[in-house]
């Protein structure tokens, strides 16, 4: 009996130390997963932060070969523009306005001068001028796409017409800040205001003497571009006008003592920029209204009538004329013929009507059962 208790109590420790080791293994298993998962989980956010700084890096290369590709751009077109003769002629000349606009605003309201501060709004619009020029100048030499199959050559137009809206509005206030000055005199400190008008005139007249050949024939340039650049002329010019205006009333007002001639004169300056704005205004809102051009209205009245005229064509409709930019006319038109007549022979002699008074035709010819045919 007790021979058969010691093997029991033995066999009992053999399994306890079995169910031990056991425990121990399976703790160490888990251990060692737990590591192993650890350690991955360290891994994965190692490479992930990794492949973020890499991802980062080279949205910063791509970031600074972008930079770097405007920066090349814009001074290539930089470059490129200051080989034109009519765009360093403008840069040059916004450069002189801007720094003298500057000068003789202050001196305006340091005299109270409505004549000087309404030539250096005058001169402020004309450096806008200048530079929405310029820009749509820069703009106009892009190629033609699938988004702008005309090309880009009506910027220029819309440059103008802006220009001249924003001139109206000055001309504007300065004629009723005239007519409050009319109303109510104020004095002007007018001992040096011949001197400021001198130098404004001699600056017109650089103006002048840069853009007056805009309007040359013999230019290499398009029409739209010159007509442009000839709006440019026309605000200079009436620039220098209106300073010679101011320099007359300082005069009167230091010598005579004639102070109702500034706000009289400053009339004056805004009669002449509505005069000059007025004939650009109606051109350029002309072309951008796509109304059918005076200039080959009578050209195309007798090729509609030569048309009409021939047999077998019943009408002609839809037919729409406009211009692009000056000197490019465009022109859709739409003939409805008997079902016996040859439309390939009045399709040709068409083309051959209007290929002497548009640079762009569309005709369509139809017969007089193709509503039917279709039906």
């Amino acid at each position: 009996h007790n021979h058969n208790h010691n093997h029991s109590h033995n066999n009992n420790n053999s399994n306890q130390i079995v169910n031990n080791e056991k425990l121990n293994q399976i703790q160490n298993n888990n251990t060692a997963i737990i590591k192993e998962k650890e350690s991955r989980k360290r891994s994965a956010v190692s490479e992930s932060h990794n492949h973020s700084h890499s991802h980062s890096v080279e949205i910063e290369i791509t970031r600074d070969e972008t930079k770097k590709y405007r920066k090349k751009y814009f001074l290539t077109q930089f470059l490129h523009l200051l080989n034109d003769s009519d765009s360093r002629n403008i840069v040059v000349y916004s450069i002189i306005l801007f720094f003298f606009f500057i000068a003789e605003m202050s001196y305006g309201f340091y005299t109270q001068s409505l004549g000087l501060v309404s030539g250096a709004c005058h001169m402020m619009f004309d450096f806008f001028c200048l530079i929405t020029s310029l820009i749509a100048i820069i703009i106009s030499k892009r190629n033609l796409n699938f988004s702008y199959s005309y090309g880009y050559e009506r910027t220029e137009i819309l440059s103008a017409f802006i220009n001249a809206i924003l001139l109206i509005f000055a001309s504007l206030f300065i004629f009723f800040e005239a007519i409050e000055r009319l109303i109510e005199p104020v004095h002007i400190h007018g001992e040096s205001k011949v001197s400021v008008s001198v130098l404004a005139l001699i600056i017109n007249f650089i103006g002048i003497y840069f853009f007056k050949n805009a309007k040359s024939t013999e230019r290499k340039y398009s029409r739209a571009h010159n007509e442009n650049m000839y709006a440019i002329f026309l605000h200079v010019f009436a620039e220098t006008i209106g300073t010679g205006g101011i320099i007359l009333s300082s005069w009167l007002v230091e010598s005579k003592g004639w102070v109702i001639v500034d706000p009289l004169m400053s009339i004056l300056i805004a009669i002449l920029i509505l005069s000059s704005v007025f004939p650009l205004l109606r051109s350029t809102s002309a072309v951008l209204l796509q109304t059918t051009p005076n200039e080959i209205q009578a050209s195309i009245e007798q090729g509609m009538h030569e048309i009409t005229s021939i047999d077998g064509v019943l009408e002609c409709f839809e037919q729409h004329f406009w211009t692009h930019s000056p000197g490019m006319y465009i022109g859709t038109l739409r003939i409805r013929v008997r079902s016996d007549v040859d439309e390939q022979k009045i399709l040709d002699y068409t083309n051959q009507l209007f290929s002497d008074i548009l640079n762009d035709f569309t005709v369509q010819v139809e017969k007089e059962d193709w509503g039917l045919t279709r039906l």
